[in-house]
């Protein structure tokens, strides 16, 4: 029979040894964290976090962990199970169609970024749910939720939204209604002097032509010309007046924007 050499011997014997230690060493760490999972899944539980002690009795509960602590995870879990409530959000428009595009938080931490139709859990007790709706502000809604209460509904409208005001009717600038009055009267004066005087060239023409005196013709002639520079003056007031208002600066502009788009000075009015 052939000697197995005495190095190889104490080399396997210290690879048992350490492997022997390891699953010592991490039979030692499962019971900790199964240990730790108890401690917490009560605590969780006592504190009104059913949710997050039922995450902790489903790690004590596993085979490996002592049968001990096993077997109390696994009543535990089941008593928390059945007293986890439950939701169904439904979210509608006015119009009564349904708007699957609304987040909801359950006290500030988010459990649904969209609605799905199906149960929401959530812990017994006073909670807050937020709605928010994608376009529409969001609602607050504070419900009592009753230990193990299942698929509750809960309802919600999200209102119309606002249409934007109607913009409001511009003013007319001060300066545009001086140009416009301006040019109205000056018009109005002109044309009427044009009419005078037409209507006297005409009684010129079939009464004394061609011995009408100066003094006639000259008061006939400046009636027109005045009439005709009037009724000028009144055309350019007038678009002047039109050329400001549409080119007026905003007033909710900045002062640099209102510099950019101020309307053109128009200083050659003055002159008539």
């Amino acid at each position: 029979m052939a000697r197995i050499p005495l190095d190889l011997l104490v080399g396997l014997s210290l690879i048992a040894v350490a492997a022997l230690h390891s699953t010592a060493a991490r039979a030692d760490d499962t019971k900790a964290a199964c240990v730790r999972s108890y401690e917490e899944a009560q605590r969780l539980r006592l504190a009104g976090d059913l949710l997050a002690s039922r995450v902790e009795l489903g790690v004590c509960s596993r085979d490996a962990c002592p049968e001990i602590v096993r077997r109390d995870c696994v009543t535990w879990i089941r008593e928390v199970e059945g007293a986890i409530a439950s939701v169904i959000v439904s979210a509608r428009a006015p119009d009564d169609t349904d708007r699957p595009d609304v987040r909801v938080l359950v006290d500030g931490v988010l459990a649904q970024p969209r609605l799905t139709g199906t149960a929401l859990e959530v812990n017994p007790g006073q909670r807050t749910f937020r709605f928010e709706p994608r376009g529409a502000p969001p609602i607050e809604l504070p419900v009592l939720i009753t230990t193990g209460e299942k698929n509750r509904l809960l309802r919600v409208t999200i209102p119309a939204k606002t249409p934007p005001p109607p913009p409001k009717r511009a003013s007319i600038p001060p300066l545009s209604m001086a140009f416009g009055a301006l040019g109205i009267a000056s018009a109005g004066t002109g044309l009427a002097l044009d009419l005078v005087g037409s209507a006297s060239l005409r009684d010129l023409h079939s009464g004394c032509a061609p011995r009408c005196a100066q003094s006639d013709v000259d008061a006939t002639r400046t009636k027109i010309i005045v009439g005709d520079t009037l009724l000028g003056v009144g055309i350019v007031a007038m678009g002047a007046a039109m050329i400001y208002w549409l080119t007026r600066p905003d007033p909710r502009a900045s002062p640099v924007a209102q510099r950019l788009v101020a309307p053109p000075r128009v200083p050659f009015l003055l002159t008539f």
